[in-house]
This record gives structure tokens, C-alpha cells and sequence, in this order.
């Protein structure tokens, strides 16, 4: 998987996207404001995201509240 920044090919569009995905799915990207097709301006490796479950204990009763 990459980050990779984009620009419009069309001189005067000018618009600037960042996409993440397969170098194979990113060069299919075209410009939302004007259909012309986007060169790469950078391109960099990114690392899938890895995420930790963390099981959180349940409380024997719910807290009483106070008034304020």
C-alpha cells in the first residue's frame, strides 16, 4: 500500500489530492473537478494500520452520580 499526492494534469485546474491504495488503483484516479487525469506528485510506502483490542473490565455496578 502507498500514500501517494497527486496533481491535475490540466494546467488550469490546478487541483491537489492525496490517495492510499495499490500503485495499480491510483493511476486510475481522475480529477473530480474536471475529469482530466492525475500525475503523481509523491509517493510514499504505507504501513497497514495494526490495531491492539484491549478488553476493558466490567464494573460490578454502575457508578452512583452527584448532585452538582
Amino acid at each position: 500500500m502507498f500514500h501517494v499526492s497527486l496533481i491535475c494534469s490540466d494546467e488550469d485546474c490546478a487541483v491537489e489530492v492525496e490517495a492510499c491504495g495499490e500503485l495499480a488503483e491510483v493511476e486510475l484516479l481522475v480529477c473530480d473537478g474536471c475529469g482530466c487525469t492525475l500525475q503523481v506528485l509523491s509517493v510514499s510506502e504505507a504501513a497497514p494500520a495494526t490495531a491492539t483490542l484491549v478488553r476493558l473490565p466490567r464494573r460490578a455496578q454502575a457508578p452512583t452520580r452527584r448532585a452538582a
